[in-house]
């Protein structure tokens, strides 16, 4: 057998594969959100998950991330960037507060949601007003997105 050993497929190459659908499975999601607004944008699991992004050594996932990221502003007719000046905002004096009060995790995953969801508008606003562009509308939908990013944060993100 040792003279098949070279045949072995190497794993980042089927990790790229994988990162590559899952962002061509994201896109194809939001236009089916576009079209159908009653399912979650799952905008808290994004926020969630741009902090495990952001300490990756994967440069590709980080592409596609940020890439998909750049789709969801433009598809949902936010200010273009305005999710990385949130986000860093946030991960600058948010983040620090919370890491030295809260130490539960649970606790900490549905105030990220809670946060992401309303923050993110508030910074849309902030800038719409600012450039006078379109301010977006926040209605009682988002009530029930984010009582579903909660409950998929726990089941994804308990662990740890």
């Amino acid at each position: 057998m040792q003279t098949f050993s070279y045949l072995r497929r190497d794993s980042s190459h089927q990790n790229n594969i994988t990162l590559i659908a899952l962002f061509v499975l994201g896109v194809v999601y939001e236009a089916f959100i576009s079209i159908y607004p009653i399912f979650s944008p799952f905008f808290g699991i994004i926020f969630l998950y741009t902090f495990r992004v952001e300490e990756s050594k994967n440069n590709l996932l980080k592409f596609l991330f940020y890439l998909f990221i750049i789709i969801y502003e433009a598809d949902k007719d936010f200010i273009i960037f305005s999710y990385f000046f949130f986000f860093f905002f946030s991960k600058r004096y948010i983040i620090f507060w919370l890491e030295n009060y809260i130490s539960s995790h649970i606790i900490k995953n549905i105030f990220f949601i809670i946060y992401s969801y309303l923050g993110y508008f508030l910074i849309n606003f902030l800038f719409s007003f600012v450039f006078g562009t379109f301010s977006p509308n926040i209605g009682i939908e988002y009530l029930y997105f984010i009582l579903t990013d909660i409950i998929l944060s726990l089941t994804f993100f308990y662990a740890k």
